[in-house]
């Protein structure tokens, strides 16, 4: 999408994406990853790129799994909304949200989190019992 837009940024498998990002973890206390192609393809309403999306993300998500050392850091997977997982629509459903968590403290923020209002308060306090 930036790309196709002019952007001039690099464009990465998912696995080499997910690598950079697994290496990039031990330079900071906190990074937030936000992946929008989904997002994109849910307003389309597009089937097949819905699939090859999906598919893209979970190469990402277990080349991620697999570079990072989850003794020390904490993964979320989350999303602010739903919509790709009804293409019968162009606006985001409400239906609820995954919320995937592994490493330290995974358990922890998972008992703080009843609803998608409840991620954000979850991880601060995550982060201040740890400080």
């Amino acid at each position: 999408e930036l790309i196709r837009k002019n952007f001039d940024v690099p464009e990465f498998s998912p696995q080499k994406g997910a690598k950079i990002l697994a290496r990039q973890t031990s330079n900071y206390d906190f990074l937030l990853y936000e992946y929008f192609k989904t997002d994109h393809a849910g307003h389309a309403c597009n089937y097949n790129e819905a699939v090859n999306l999906l598919l893209a993300i979970e190469q990402f998500l277990e080349t991620l799994l697999n570079n990072l050392n989850l003794k020390k850091t904490l993964l979320i997977i989350t999303s602010d909304h739903g919509n790709i997982e009804d293409l019968s629509k162009k606006t985001h459903t409400t239906n609820p949200v995954p919320l995937m968590c592994w490493g330290p403290g995974a358990e922890q923020l998972i008992e703080n989190v009843n609803s998608i209002l409840d991620i954000t308060p979850a991880i601060i306090k995550l982060a201040n019992d740890e400080l």
